[in-house]
């Protein structure tokens, strides 16, 4: 999708709005552009729903990074993990990396992706092996 970011902000709040209901969903009905501050409810919410709604809407790579990245937080929130889910997650983890450099080409202005957040999510596996799971699971 081309367009200024306005543009692209209005587009995406009109796929969120033209959402039809269902009772397992959030239906943010002034889209998400107007959220100034998100809960991890939120968040959440609009996980379920965000990859559909960006389809088509942006660009490839950066649409394959999203469900690589939404992939890898399924992952991160199961009660349970085995070695197979865990690989699955660290293989959703690698993906999002191969197509990240999507980001340095679109914006916004970065010499590198080295984000705190982003290094500590790196090491969630390794923390689930030795730890547990975040829910004491």
């Amino acid at each position: 999708m081309d367009g200024t970011e306005d543009e692209r902000k209005r587009e995406i709040d009109a796929r969120f709005k033209a959402l039809p209901c269902h009772p397992t969903l959030r239906h943010f009905t002034n889209g998400t552009s107007v959220i100034k501050q998100w809960t991890g409810s939120e968040y959440r919410s609009l996980a379920k729903t965000f990859l559909g709604v960006v389809h088509d809407a942006v660009d490839e790579k950066v649409a394959a990074v999203t469900r690589h990245f939404l992939d890898f937080m399924g992952y991160a929130h199961l009660q349970v993990h085995t070695d197979d889910s865990l690989a699955a997650m660290k293989e959703a983890w690698t993906a999002m990396h191969k197509d990240i450099e999507v980001f340095k080409r679109l914006g916004p202005e970065r010499t590198d992706f080295n984000i705190p957040k982003f290094h500590n999510i790196r090491h969630h596996m390794e923390s689930i092996r030795l730890l547990g799971t975040e829910d004491g699971h």
